[in-house]
């Protein structure tokens, strides 16, 4: 199972989600604070007291804990809603019907070539009678690999806590290179098809292929 933790996505969105104003007090505050006292005295035309200056700090001191505690809430809802995310990739993507869609590209692959794939997807009428499953199961493929990048891309997964790596055998991410790759690079050349690179490359990248 995936190991999740508080990231720069959580802190991201938990400023989007309303606390911007805390944020920009606590800052404010701290600021407030590593003034020296005589640069205060000039601002504001007159002495700032002790006791004035301690209600600043517990002011700060208060911001600082109500800011943890608000992440760590934050974090822990994100543990349970990653572990969710991650399990239904996993069942997906580790799928009977995953299996199947490799083998029927696989299959396909040891007796046509790319050029071959990229003339029965421009002209139906020259199709396989088969054509258009394995044509499924190339975008089926292409999507479940999709979904685990956008899932890493948006912080639900990371990376650099093995996420990816314990999701995707490299196997697989060789199969991804070597044949939905190349046909989905020859279609986009061919036709208005869209060749998602960045994905590609996070794999090729990350797994150092």
């Amino acid at each position: 199972m995936g190991r999740f933790m508080i990231n720069g996505n959580d802190i991201t969105n938990f400023i989007k989600e309303g606390s911007k104003v805390q944020f920009i007090v606590c800052i404010l505050t701290s600021i407030i604070v590593i003034i020296p006292d005589r640069t205060i005295t000039i601002l504001i035309g007159g002495p700032i007291y002790p006791t004035a200056k301690l209600v600043i700090w517990i002011f700060l001191a208060a911001s600082i804990l109500s800011i943890m505690w608000d992440l760590f809430i934050v974090g822990k809802f994100n543990k349970k809603e990653r572990s969710m995310v991650y399990e239904e990739l996993y069942k997906d993507f580790h799928s009977i019907s995953m299996r199947s869609d490799m083998k029927r590209i696989k299959d396909w692959l040891s007796t046509h070539d790319v050029d071959a794939y990229v003339k029965q997807h421009k002209f139906p009428e020259e199709r396989d009678t088969n054509f258009n499953d394995i044509d499924n199961s190339r975008a089926a493929i292409t999507d479940r690999f999709t979904q685990i990048w956008e899932a890493d891309e948006g912080g639900v997964l990371s990376k650099w806590n093995n996420d990816v790596k314990d999701l995707v055998p490299k196997g697989r991410v060789q199969f991804l290179l070597e044949r939905i790759e190349l046909i989905e690079k020859a279609l986009e050349e061919d036709s208005s098809d869209k060749y998602n690179k960045p994905m590609f490359d996070f794999y090729r990248d990350l797994y150092k292929l």
